[in-house]
C-alpha cells in the first residue's frame, strides 16, 4: 500500500488463514496522516468482541512485538551453510573455508538469482567479465559488506568470504552464459528473474524474426493476430507460467481470456465462460486470476518482451503494440481508452466511451489530455457521467496548469480550481449550507502576508477561503489589469451532499471544495 490517507481501516488481521505480522500491521498503519495536510492520522482496528479487542491490543498495539527485519541475503547464507555443516551454524563459528552449494529448493534458487542480478547491476562490466576470479570475489565481498545481510552476518561473527565466493562463481557463470553486456542490461531493465529474463530474450528474438518476415502484421487490420502472437510469446516467461499454472490451471487459458478481457467482457461474462477451465468455484476466484495473471504478470511479461525488442533488435513498438501492456492492465482495447483509464476512470465502459469521443486520430497521451484540457466544464459534463466529469475537471486542472494560465491570459474561458484555507476561515459549516452554483465574490487580498497575489473568496462579505496559489498568480494579474476582465466564480462542489455524507469537517480538508471560474472581456 503505497499511498497516504487520513484514516486507515483494518477490518481483519487475517490473510489466507494466517495472521499478519505485527511489522506488516504497522507498515499499513504508517500510511495514516497525509504529509503536508495533517499533523496526525487515524488507525481503526476492528475487533469482533471485547475478548478479541484485548488480543489484538496485546499483539499489535505494543510496538515491542514488532518482528525484526531479516535479510534475504543472510537467510540464504544460513540455509546454504546447513547442508555443508550438517547442522545449523552457531554464532561465532568459523565458516571461512566452507563452499556454499548452488541451491536446489525453488525459494532459495529465486533468492540466489535475485542476488546475482542485484550484484550484476552494481559491479562494473570490466569486473564482471574479468578472468581474475579473485578480483571478482573481492568486488563481491566489498558490496556484500555494505548490505543489511552483510551486517547481520557480521553480527553472528561469520565470515562473508563463503558468500563472496558463491556469488562470484555464479556471476562468472552468468557472464559466460550471457557474454553480451547489452543482453544483461536488457534483463536488468525488465525486473524479471534471471530465468525469466532469458525467456524474454528468446521470446523477443522470435517476435523480431516474425515481424521481419511478416511486416504486414503491423497493419491495423492484422492487429488481433499480432496481439495473440505477442501474448503467446509471453506465456513462455517463467514468472507468468508460475502464476498462470498455479493449482494445475492450463497455460492455454491465458491468451483467449486476455483477449476477452481486453475486448471489454465483464467479469461475470468471463467467469461464466471460463469457470470450468479455471476451476473457479465462485466469481472471486476468477477476479483474483485476472488481477494476478492478466493485469499483473501478463502485462509485465509483455512489457519486458517489448523492451528487449527495442533494446536488442531496434524495433520500437508503436500504436496498439506499444499500448498492449496498458490494455492488459486496464482491460480496454485502444490506446486512448488506456489514457482515459490512467486518469482514474475505473469503469471500463466509460473509459472506452470517452476515448471514442476524442476527435484526434490515433492520439498520443499528450494529444488526449490536451483535448480534455481544452474542453469547458459544460462540455466535459455533457459527454460523460457526473462522477467522471468531476474527476476529469479536477484532473485536468492538476495535470495541466498551463491550460488554466492560458485561459486566464487569453481573457476568455472557464476552468475549475480548488478553494484553499477553509479551515483557517472556519467556514466549513457555512459552506455546508450553500448549494452548488452559488455565485461567490473574488476579492484581491493585497495585505496577505504570505502571498502578494492572494485572492480571497467571499459570500455576502463572509470569507470562505482563498484561490489556490498556482491559479491566483495569473488571475491576480488579470484582476489588477485595467480595464479588468469580467470574472465570475461559482461554487462547483455540491457541499451540501458532501457534508451530509462525510460530515461538515470534510469541507475543511485539502482540495475538497472546487470553484468554477469564468473569465470574459470586460465592458
Amino acid at each position: 500500500m503505497n499511498l497516504p490517507v487520513k484514516t486507515v481501516l483494518v477490518h481483519s488481521t487475517w490473510r489466507n488463514q494466517e495472521q499478519i505480522d505485527v511489522r506488516e500491521f504497522w507498515n499499513a498503519a504508517g500510511r495514516a496522516g497525509r504529509a503536508f495536510q495533517e499533523t496526525e492520522g487515524h488507525v481503526v482496528l476492528i475487533a469482533k468482541d471485547a475478548a478479541d479487542a484485548r488480543k489484538l491490543q496485546r499483539r499489535y498495539l505494543d510496538k515491542g512485538n514488532i518482528e525484526p527485519v531479516l535479510s534475504t541475503i543472510g537467510a540464504l547464507y544460513h540455509r546454504l551453510a546447513i547442508p555443508r555443516l550438517g547442522a545449523r551454524p552457531a554464532s561465532g563459528q568459523n565458516l571461512t573455508d566452507i563452499e556454499l552449494p548452488d541451491p536446489e529448493e525453488e525459494e532459495l534458487t529465486d533468492w540466489a538469482q535475485a542476488l546475482d542480478l542485484q550484484l550484476l547491476t552494481m559491479l562494473a562490466e570490466e569486473v564482471v567479465d574479468t578472468p581474475d576470479q579473485q578480483l571478482l570475489e573481492d568486488a563481491a565481498h566489498d558490496l556484500l559488506t555494505h548490505t543489511l545481510g552483510g551486517h547481520q552476518i557480521g553480527a553472528q561473527e561469520w565470515s562473508l568470504k563463503p558468500l563472496a565466493r558463491f556469488t562470484a562463481r555464479r556471476i562468472a557463470a552468468l557472464a559466460r552464459q550471457l557474454p553480451d553486456p547489452a543482453a544483461r542490461a536488457a534483463i536488468l531493465r525488465t525486473g524479471l528473474s534471471l530465468q525469466g529474463g532469458l525467456d524474454a530474450i528468446i521470446a523477443a528474438e522470435q517476435l523480431a524474426n516474425t515481424l521481419t518476415e511478416h511486416p504486414g502484421l503491423f497493419a491495423s487490420a492484422t492487429w488481433p493476430a499480432l496481439r495473440d502472437i505477442v501474448l503467446t510469446a509471453a506465456t513462455k516467461i517463467q514468472e507468468l507460467r508460475r502464476s498462470a499454472t498455479a493449482k494445475d490451471r492450463p497455460i492455454g487459458a491465458v491468451v483467449p481470456l486476455a483477449g476477452d478481457w481486453i475486448a471489454g467482457w465483464t467479469l461475470q461474462e468471463i467467469h461464466s465462460h471460463y469457470e470450468l477451465l479455471l476451476d473457479a468455484k465462485d466469481i472471486t476466484v476468477t477476479s483474483d486470476y485476472i488481477d494476478k495473471v492478466i493485469v499483473q504478470d501478463l502485462a509485465w511479461a509483455v512489457s519486458s518482451i517489448l523492451q528487449i525488442l527495442e533494446i536488442r533488435h531496434g524495433i520500437t513498438p508503436e500504436g496498439s503494440l506499444a499500448a498492449l501492456p496498458a490494455m492488459l492492465k486496464y482491460g480496454v482495447d485502444t490506446a486512448p481508452a488506456c489514457y482515459a483509464a490512467s486518469l482514474g476512470i475505473h469503469q471500463r465502459s466509460e473509459a472506452i466511451d470517452l476515448a471514442a469521443r476524442c476527435p484526434v486520430p490515433e492520439p498520443s497521451f499528450s494529444d488526449f489530455t490536451g483535448w480534455l484540457g481544452n474542453l469547458t466544464t459544460d462540455e466535459i459534463t455533457a459527454i460523460t457521467t457526473p462522477s467522471t466529469a468531476s474527476l476529469l475537471i479536477r484532473s485536468a486542472e492538476r495535470r495541466s496548469p498551463r491550460t488554466v494560465q492560458k485561459t486566464i491570459l487569453s481573457g476568455r474561458g472557464t476552468f475549475t480550481t480548488p478553494l484553499r484555507g477553509v479551515r483557517h476561515t472556519y467556514s466549513d459549516g457555512y459552506l455546508a449550507g450553500l448549494p452548488a452554483g452559488t455565485v461567490l465574490d473574488l476579492v484581491r487580498d493585497y495585505d496577505n502576508p504570505t502571498d502578494p497575489n492572494a485572492i480571497r473568496v467571499e459570500h455576502n462579505g463572509l470569507p470562505l477561503g482563498w484561490i489556490a496559489k498556482g491559479t491566483a498568480r495569473p488571475l491576480a494579474l488579470a484582476l489588477d489589469d485595467r480595464p479588468a476582465p469580467l470574472v465570475t466564480a461559482l461554487l462547483h462542489t455540491d457541499t451540501r451532499s458532501l457534508a451530509d455524507t462525510a460530515g461538515t469537517d470534510q469541507l475543511a480538508g485539502y482540495d475538497q471544495v472546487d470553484l468554477t471560474i469564468t473569465i470574459s472581456p470586460g465592458a
